[in-house]
């Protein structure tokens, strides 16, 4: 397998996880989707974020054309258009000489999304931490 497939494996990854989480995404009460930590994004707004970055930010940095985002989505709908909007992506690099180092640089801006998108959901599930004085 080339450097360029690896790239493309590591791309499509994204792919994998949102179509996992889309499973179980309905488990998160809608509440919990939108509740808004202090100082922090609500779940919606960070998947949003996401799918913003993908039609916008990482087209153009191939070179593609920007596409158009759509409002309010619902939260499995959401992972599902930002799954497609990957696939489409790394269909538009196959057989292309993409920039490596760009492709490298969305797969780690992928890992930190996901980390804090965990880092919430267990929060969530958890509660925020409670230190106390000794």
């Amino acid at each position: 397998m080339s450097r360029r497939d690896e790239i493309l494996g590591q791309l499509t990854y994204l792919v994998d996880e949102l179509e996992a989480q889309i499973g179980v995404i309905g488990l998160i009460p809608h509440v919990l989707w939108d509740a808004r930590p202090p100082e922090a994004a609500t779940l919606r707004e960070m998947y949003a974020s996401m799918l913003e970055r993908e039609h916008g930010a990482n087209r153009t940095r191939f070179g593609l054309e920007p596409q158009q985002v759509a409002d309010s989505l619902e939260p499995a709908e959401l992972l599902s258009a930002l799954a497609g909007a990957r696939s489409e992506l790394v269909s538009a690099l196959e057989g292309t000489d993409f920039n490596e180092e760009v492709a490298y640089q969305i797969t780690q801006e992928d890992t930190d999304a996901l980390r804090r998108v965990a880092e919430r959901l267990h929060e969530t599930s958890m509660g925020t931490p409670q230190v106390k004085a000794g």
